[in-house]
């Protein structure tokens, strides 16, 4: 990114109430593998417990981890209402709503105690951030002591998978999905960041144990 500043973007930091349904189709469709392999490395990772999902959209990661463990209890927020609607009507349809809550909440500005959660978790949210600093500095007030959070955005690989778009256009399924998706893809752009760039980010946050790899998205692991 060089010099630029994240702030001087105009992406929004939740998905407009407009597109929402929009976005749950796109998201089952094209990330449900994602999700998947996404849920079992965290449930390998953290067994048990409580975790937090920032910026949990319609609740398909807390779905798929509430199916691999019955161990753990899932709290997921998001700014948006619809959103959170959505989550938990999906996660009554899955009969998982023993084990996992949904509300509207800022990732900013967190509405739960310090030192609760097992782990926190967030997908598809970094490169949307305003402040990434104060929403990382919220994942660590959270926390509980050497504990971890776990910040993975897909960004570079949602905004490059054609191919579910592609397949639906193809079969003549919800034309309107391929021309909506392909018109947020691009309204809602994801930032362009470096690993030296998230680095500098991280190095200014609580958090001074962390690891940052992946190659088609970014993947930030921070312990507390």
């Amino acid at each position: 990114m060089g010099d630029e500043k994240w702030d001087m973007y105009l992406l929004p930091e939740k998905i407009p109430e407009i597109f929402v349904d929009l976005y749950d189709s796109f998201a089952f469709k094209a990330l449900g593998g994602y999700y998947l392999e996404t849920a079992r490395e965290i449930v390998s990772h953290c067994p048990k417990g409580r975790i937090l999902d920032v910026g949990c959209g319609p609740g398909y990661l807390p779905l798929q981890i509430a199916k691999l463990s019955k161990d753990i209890r899932v709290d997921g927020v998001d700014l948006s209402p619809k959103m959170v609607t959505l989550a938990r009507k999906n996660a009554r349809k899955s009969c998982l709503e023993n084990c996992l809550d949904f509300f509207v909440s800022d990732g900013n500005c967190l509405a739960t105690s310090e030192e609760r959660y097992d782990m926190v978790i967030s997908t598809g949210v970094f490169h949307s951030l305003k402040n990434p600093v104060a929403f990382l500095n919220e994942c660590h007030r959270v926390l509980k002591p050497g504990r971890e959070a776990w910040v993975f955005d897909p960004a570079k690989l949602v905004s490059s998978n054609e191919s579910v778009l592609q397949r639906n256009w193809k079969k003549g399924t919800k034309l309107l999905l391929y021309l909506g998706m392909a018109l947020l893809i691009q309204i809602l752009k994801p930032r362009p960041y470096s690993q030296k760039k998230v680095i500098e980010i991280v190095q200014r946050t609580h958090f001074s144990d962390y690891t940052i790899s992946g190659e088609n998205y970014v993947k930030i692991k921070l312990k507390k």
